[in-house]
């Protein structure tokens, strides 16, 4: 299996091109925010994946009101515009620096 998305390969986009590049992809996300997103994005639109890696951690806080929690092991992909969710302008405003 070929590691995607480090030492600067290219992810192929969307549609099915790594599966027919017989290229499994794996992407890694050690991230809570929009990169998180972005992968969960990307792995919904290449069948060819199976599973996302995600750092198993409980949040104090979560940018998103709780929205990527995985359920019975899977993690909805969100449907709404741009990568799929808005985030909890609470949050923010709690949590910015300034």
């Amino acid at each position: 299996m070929r590691d995607q998305g480090r030492r600067g390969e290219r992810v192929p986009q969307g549609g099915g091109a790594a599966e027919r590049a017989n290229i499994a992809l794996a992407p890694h996300s050690p991230y809570f925010g929009p990169g998180f997103l972005a992968t969960l994005q990307l792995l919904a639109a290449d069948a060819s994946v199976e599973a996302i890696e995600r750092f198993f951690v409980t949040l104090d806080a979560d940018l998103y009101g709780g929205a990527l929690t995985p359920e019975d092991g899977a993690i909805a992909v969100p449907d709404g515009p741009g990568l799929g969710l808005e985030p909890d302008p609470a949050f923010i405003e709690k949590w910015h620096a300034g």
